[in-house]
């Protein structure tokens, strides 16, 4: 299921696994995308918590005005998966 463009929840018989794409920036794949792991999760509501925590926190916590906007945009993110 993907989450936006950035990221995707899968699941094996064990775990529910969180991606996210990147970019290889060297080597022979430089350039090229790719889904790296984020974290192995029991479920899909602790991954999708994971998510919002981590994403929140790359704003710093220093500017209220940006926490506010990025919480939108990751509840934005989080109404459009059809498990929530």
């Amino acid at each position: 299921m993907l989450i936006g463009k950035r990221y995707k929840v899968e699941s094996d018989e064990s775990n529910v696994i969180l991606s996210s794409k990147t970019v290889a920036k060297t080597g022979k794949h430089a350039g090229e995308e790719h889904w790296t792991t984020e974290g192995y999760f029991a479920n899909v509501k602790e991954a999708i918590k994971f998510l919002a925590d981590s994403e929140l926190k790359k704003t710093e916590l220093t500017d209220l005005m940006a926490i506010s906007a990025r919480q939108n945009e990751i509840y934005e993110l989080i109404k459009g998966l059809k498990c929530y």
